[in-house]
This record gives C-alpha cells, structure tokens and sequence, in this order.
C-alpha cells in the first residue's frame, strides 16, 4: 500500500511551535502525504514559517481564514477535508508533534483489515519543550500486535470509560469520513473529537497501537486548560445522546449501561470542577478558584465524596488565600 495521506493542521499563533510540528512530518518514513495546515487569523509570525516550508515543499499547502475560534474548529476541519486528496485522513495539530515511524506503522495496520475505519496509539506528553514520562493510554496492556477495540458497533463507549484516543494518533478511513458527514460538532462544544469518534464507531472497526506515535504539548492556553468545564461538560451530553440514540439491539451487546455512562459522568463533573478551581488556586485567582470548588461540592451531593472533601478544603484554603498545592506539600501527597 502507497496510498495518499491528507494530514490536517489547524494553527493559531503558533510561532514557537509550528516549525517543529512541520519537521515531525518531514522525518516522516513514509513519504506520500500532503500536509493541509488551516491557518485561523495567527496574528504572530505563524503565516511566513508555514510559508516558509511550504515555498520549498509542495506538498505542505497554507490556507489562512479570519480568526474564528474555538467553537468554529468542526468548520475548519470541514473545510481540510474538502481540500484534501488522501485515502487517509490524519490530525496533527500547530503545536504537537510525531514520531518518524507514525505514518508507517498505520498504513501498514490499515492493510491487515479492510474494515478498519481508524486507528490510533499511544502518546507522551511534551512540557516545556522536553519529553515527560507521561504516557497515554494509561488503561491498556502492552502488546506486540495491535489490539481491535470495537469488534461491534459502538464498543468504543466503553474504551472511553478508560482512556481517549488522542486525536494527534488518529488516521481514519477517508471514506467513512465521508459517509458520516465530515468531521462532527455539538452545539457549544469546542472540539470535534468525540462526536466524530462516536459516529464512526457504526461505521467499522478501530485498532490501538501501543506503539508511542507523537508527543502531545502541554501549555498554559491550550484549549483542554482553558475551556476544561466546557469541554467536560460537552464530552458528557455527548456521551449521553450518542447511547440514547443507538439502536436497543446493539445497546443490549454493550457492556455498559445509562446508569453506568451517568455514574461516571458525575464523577468528570465533580472532578473537573475541583482540577479547575486547583489550578485557579495555584494561580492565585482565589475567588474564582472558590466558585469553582462550591460547584465541585453541590454537584451530585451523593457521591464523588473523596473529591468533594479535597473540594471543601480547597474552599476553606482560598478563604485565607492558600493553595492546595501548599497542602499537598505538607502532606507530601502528590496523587491530591
């Protein structure tokens, strides 16, 4: 297998980041790609280094859009999608990168089964331009070959009660892209992760590599940092209506049930409130960091009690303008 892979690439203000992101897919063992970068609005020097290498390497194509945001980002991935020529479609956003060996190593997967729609692997965690040891999926077993994950429709639910599959590993079958719409969206939620992972799930079967196959950077204004409520509470209505809509005869072959998919979504909310008001308290935002842990102790008051009593004493801490963190350094707990 030769085929075409379409690598879409959606940036803003990504100058510190953009070059090496380019570079991840230059190294790149398997040559024939085209790298479509959606550009929305950069306001520094993203446009002329993205000019830069694309002046010299035909098959990475700029296209630049007024800023958007956000909540555009299904619209922008719709438009990639229209630009593209590939039997394959793969993520990478401005600021994340690839191992040589990622393209590689899922076109040849692709080619084991003709039913697989989409694949995807593992990741690291890439801070402060240095790799950590954090690796994701934390849930999944070591294996030497790749493991298939929804061998029946819509099976995928109860992979997402373990682990997301990372956008940046994806590669999806093009055709059934298509056949679902394009990339999808929900109202208010500013990804198109989850929604399109769900409805392709109908569509065929996934398969994990646990091969490392990009590095994921973590920074302050990254989207999973600063719309993290958003995002958890999105992630949960999708969650919620994808199982609603699905068919009773493939419900009854899941493992998991509503009750199920509602206990665990109590818990991302109760916790997405106390990671958030952590965060704003370890900035020194006191007040807000205080609303956000009143939120985390209202929510679902039955259950979720470890998180809510960590709540409650984040609450007390920020009344005297002290942080979790200090607490943790005093009890030396750094799972808190």
């Amino acid at each position: 297998m030769n085929p075409l892979i379409s690598i879409i690439t959606p940036t803003f203000n990504h100058e510190n980041y953009i070059a090496d992101t380019i570079l991840s897919v230059l190294n790149q063992t398997y040559s024939n790609w085209e790298m479509i970068i959606f550009d929305d609005g950069s306001s520094d020097n993203t446009a002329q280094i993205i000019k830069g290498f694309s002046n010299k390497d035909k098959r990475i194509k700029y296209f630049y859009q007024e800023n958007k945001g956000p909540l555009a980002l299904p619209e922008t991935y719709n438009k990639a999608l229209e630009k593209s020529n590939g039997k394959f479609i793969c993520i990478l956003e401005g600021d994340d990168l690839w191992k040589p060996d990622k393209l590689n190593l899922q076109i040849s997967a692709f080619a084991t089964n003709s039913n697989i729609v989409l694949g995807w692997g593992r990741i690291k965690e890439f801070v402060n331009n240095k790799v950590t040891e954090n690796t994701y999926p934390k849930n999944f077993q070591e294996s030497k070959i790749p493991i298939y994950n929804n061998l029946k429709p819509a099976s995928i639910l109860e992979l997402l009660f373990n682990d997301f599959p990372t956008p940046l590993t994806w590669m999806i079958k093009k055709e059934a892209l298509i056949n679902i719409g394009g990339f999808q969206k929900q109202e208010g939620y500013p990804a198109v992760d989850r929604p399109t992972l769900y409805r392709l799930s109908l569509e065929g079967i996934f398969f994990y590599d646990n091969s490392v196959l990009g590095y994921y950077r973590r920074t302050a204004n990254q989207l999973t940092k600063t719309k993290m409520i958003e995002l958890t509470l999105g992630s949960i209505l999708n969650l919620k209506n994808f199982y609603t809509s699905l068919p009773n005869e493939i419900k009854k072959n899941l493992d998991i049930s509503y009750k199920d998919i509602r206990k665990a979504s109590e818990f991302a909310e109760v916790f997405s409130y106390f990671k958030n008001g952590r965060i704003l308290s370890s900035q020194k935002k006191f007040e807000l960091a205080r609303t956000q842990f009143y939120q985390a102790i209202k929510k679902h008051p039955f259950g979720n009690l470890k998180w809510k009593f960590y709540s409650v004493l984040g609450y007390i801490f920020t009344l005297f303008k002290l942080d979790l963190e200090f607490l943790a350094r005093i009890t030396k707990s750094a799972k808190l």
